[in-house]
């Protein structure tokens, strides 16, 4: 199990290549958000190794450590940089969920097969059974949090939080390309691919795009559209149907079109609007896409019970002794970096008392 959760842990130096570009200031903070799903599902997907990940006596608590230790990696390199961070790690519950997204798309996330828990060795299952136990262990490290999203879309969470901790830097780690759209939100993505990690931002996505599809248009929409361009080229995980015919390159063509028509400027964001530039038998599944791809659109429909569901998560018991004995007690075998992950918490300023 500790190979998938490696290979999701970008090396320091390719980091130091990557970021270098972005300038940091010496005890800033930051918010880091690791997509949990994204792992999960290369493990899911493996024909390799299964008797160790799947069969092993302390299975449980090996996952536990590879996700704690994940988080490690990522705070510890900031750390090291002088940089104070947040992070926020978020998957979906451990069992089926009626997701407001159904109200839209009845298959809405139906045949995800991860959170399938029948079967006593899917990787679902021992999901499902390291929740509780996570949280409360992560409870206890300050400014780290686990967080599950309930009946609202995983990928929605950081939005969220972004209304609660306004840093300045936002950095998610995943290998979704429905999260690219937080690129238009100043996200930096980091999508961890051994030597071949990237840093994709507001000025890189629709490059990162073609590139995927080996697409040689030399056509690029601003970014504000990203959202839109996903809905259309559709999320088969999600069950989000792909409109037929209508490829990267065709996307991309329709846009350029509409300005050059003015059906369309780069500041359009209303669906309504966007829905112009494409065939009117496919604007009905664009319409119903768009509102089950857009972080945005998502937001904006969530009740204030959902909203906080989510906030409530977010708790601290700061308590480095707890992390110990959790660790010397059920850890030996699979030891959680607690020093590396207790680094980088921003200290606030003692508030001096005149007498």
């Amino acid at each position: 199990m500790e190979l998938y959760f490696n290979m999701y842990k970008i090396k320091y130096v390719k980091l130091d290549e990557l970021l270098k570009v972005i300038i940091f200031e010496e005890g800033e903070e930051i918010n880091i958000f690791i997509n949990l799903e994204s792992v999960l599902k290369k493990i899911k997907f493996t024909d390799e190794d299964k008797e160790n990940i799947f069969y092993g006596p302390k299975r449980n608590l090996n996952l536990i450590s590879c996700i704690f230790n994940l988080i490690s990696h990522y705070r510890h390199y900031f750390n090291k940089r002088g940089i104070c961070s947040k992070v926020f790690i978020y998957g979906p519950e451990g069992k089926d969920e009626i997701y407001l997204n159904r109200e839209y798309n009845k298959n809405y996330r139906k045949d995800i097969l991860l959170m399938e828990t029948s079967n006593t060795i899917s990787i679902g299952n021992i999901y499902r059974n390291i929740i509780s136990m996570l949280k409360d262990i992560l409870l206890y490290v300050k400014d780290v949090y686990f967080i599950t999203s309930g009946i609202v879309e995983p990928s929605v969470i950081p939005y969220i939080i972004t209304k609660i901790s306004k840093n300045n830097k936002n950095f998610l780690i995943t290998s979704d390309i429905y999260e690219y759209q937080y690129t238009k939100e100043n996200f930096y993505i980091l999508k961890p691919k051994m030597d071949d990690s990237i840093l994709i931002d507001k000025n890189n996505v629709m490059q990162v795009l073609k590139k995927k599809v080996k697409c040689k248009s030399t056509l690029e929409p601003d970014i504000n559209f990203i959202s839109f361009i996903l809905s259309i080229l559709g999320n088969s995980y999600r069950g989000i149907t792909k409109i037929k015919k209508v490829g990267i390159s065709t996307i991309f063509k329709l846009i350029d079109t509409g300005i050059k028509n003015n059906i369309i400027n780069n500041d359009v964001e209303n669906i309504n609007i966007l829905l112009n530039v494409v065939e009117e038998y496919n604007q009905n599944q664009i319409m119903i896409n768009y509102l089950c791809t857009s972080v945005k659109e998502q937001y904006k429909r969530l009740s204030i019970s959902e909203v906080s569901y989510i906030e409530k998560q977010l708790i601290n018991k700061h308590d480095a002794g707890y992390l110990r004995d959790v660790n010397d007690k059920y850890f030996m075998n699979y030891p959680l970096n607690i020093i590396e992950i207790n680094g980088g918490i921003k200290k606030k300023q003692e508030k001096i008392i005149w007498r």
